[in-house]
């Protein structure tokens, strides 16, 4: 299953010829693909803190009962 947005990045930069960059194509490339990480990186790490933040309500929640 190849279709995560991490695992498209990755593909990405794995194909990239990167002896071959000239200094602006490199700097091109890294902003799209460090925007790209880092907006996924959010997402994921939102993702985590609120299921952490829900496993705890949960524990609480079922002992106060």
């Amino acid at each position: 299953m190849k279709n995560d947005s991490n695992m498209l990045l990755n593909d990405t930069l794995d194909a990239m010829d990167v002896a071959g960059l000239t200094a602006a194509e490199a700097k091109e490339f890294r902003h799209f693909y460090e925007q790209a990480w880092n907006r996924f990186h959010l997402v994921r790490t939102a993702f985590s803190v609120l299921s952490f933040l829900l496993s705890v309500l949960a524990v609480f929640s079922s002992t106060h009962q």
